[in-house]
């Protein structure tokens, strides 16, 4: 039989145990910078570790880009719903509605590889302001980039009827008969007809469907928007202003009269063609913040 003298002794020095295990500060890195931070350490036991760096900084060697589409005419901010506006031509006209997608923009390098940040975005500028900014979910690599380009549309392998949701919603599906898929581009607007009079114009783009003797051929329409003077260096999240000049569409290579080519558009092999090649010159970079 154990002692009275016995069992105090025991429970001493358990109590001195347990009181100099609590005392002793918890060692480890505490450096919040560092990959194996331990945020219940209190003294730090030099076994800090970080990415990408032998200096003891934490750099990712990636960052997030949004993309701002600045809509312009002219060089001026667009207004909608007054006719404001004189194209080439010399219709005066206003703006209605501006509707697109961009998809797959792509950065290059100078040694001609690339970086290609896959999805799409749709663009409602008049009844959601907001869609005129997109921020991908993907990261790029921080590098020198010499180039920026975009598709305008989507391009033949994502060009698929009801294949997505989001614009299956909003009504973006450009008709079965004209090829399927999606629209690239509603543009409509009112203008002053050669009488004086208003007239409304629906410049839309799509698949332009091509009507032989003995076949109907189906050409996808999407161009690649190449931005001239787009050398950006990526050392952190940054803003790429893009800018569409909505005036482009209407002069160049092609003159556009809207008293000619106004309505029906959809099913013209040729004006979807002539938006083809006008959309080429409308957007143009802008800076990068």
């Amino acid at each position: 039989m154990k002692t009275l003298k016995t069992i105090i002794s025991i429970t001493l020095i358990g109590s001195i145990a347990v009181f100099s295990s609590s005392c002793k500060r918890r060692e480890g890195c505490t450096d919040p910078n560092a990959i194996n931070y331990d945020s219940k350490a209190k003294h730090d036991d030099g076994s800090c570790e970080y990415s990408n760096t032998d200096d003891g900084t934490n750099t990712s060697t990636t960052a997030n880009l949004t993309f701002k589409i600045n809509h312009l005419y002219n060089g001026q901010a667009i207004q909608f719903d007054t006719i404001l506006y004189a194209n080439l031509a010399g219709n005066n006209h206003s703006i209605t509605r501006l509707r697109y997608i961009i998809s797959d923009i792509r950065l290059y390098k100078s040694n001609g590889d690339s970086v290609m940040i896959d999805g799409y975005h749709f663009v409602d500028y008049k009844n959601t302001p907001s869609t005129d900014t997109y921020s991908p979910s993907v990261a790029i690599p921080k590098d020198t980039y010499t180039a920026i380009a975009f598709i305008f549309g989507l391009d033949s392998a994502k060009n698929i009827s009801n294949a997505y949701p989001d614009l299956n919603a909003v009504n973006w599906n450009w008709p079965e008969m004209l090829g399927g898929g999606y629209h690239f581009l509603q543009f409509e607007g009112n203008f002053i007809d050669s009488t004086g009079g208003t007239t409304g114009f629906a410049y839309h783009m799509g698949t332009a469907r091509k009507i032989t003797a003995t076949d109907t051929i189906f050409e996808q329409n999407w161009f690649l928007a190449q931005l001239q003077n787009s050398t950006v260096t990526i050392n952190g999240d940054a803003t790429i202003n893009i800018n569409m000049n909505l005036e482009q569409w209407f002069e160049n290579p092609h003159t556009w009269d809207l008293d000619t080519l106004n309505n029906m558009m959809m099913p013209n092999y040729t004006a979807q063609k002539l938006m083809n090649d006008n959309g080429r010159t409308v957007f143009t970079f802008g800076s990068i913040q």
